[in-house]
This record gives C-alpha cells, structure tokens and sequence, in this order.
C-alpha cells in the first residue's frame, strides 16, 4: 500500500513540476512570479524525486 502512495504521489509531483515550468517559461521575464512559479517547479521535482527514491529504498 505505501509503495502505490510513493508511486502516485511522485506522479502527482512529477505532473505539477512538468506544468509549473512550462509555465513559468512562458510568463514575461520582467514578472517576479515567473521566478516564484519557477522556483515551485522545483520544490514539486524534489518532492517527487524524494518520493521514488523512497519506493525504490523501501
């Protein structure tokens, strides 16, 4: 049960970082949220790394 939860939660992470970058790229430059929308991107990819890198520990 838990290795379903790491696997769809690293999904659900991986699907928003997807998104949040593309995003964040096609915003102007002169925006301080690109750099926020940017930075969310990444949170979301560690987040999602960490999670299959827990399912493939456990």
């Amino acid at each position: 049960m838990l290795h379903i939860l790491l696997v769809g939660l690293g999904c659900f992470f991986s699907i928003l970082s997807v998104g949040m970058g593309c995003f964040g790229l096609w915003m102007p430059d002169t925006t301080a949220e690109k750099t926020a929308v940017l930075d969310g991107g990444w949170t979301f990819l560690v987040l999602a790394l960490i999670c299959f890198g827990l399912y493939l520990y456990l």
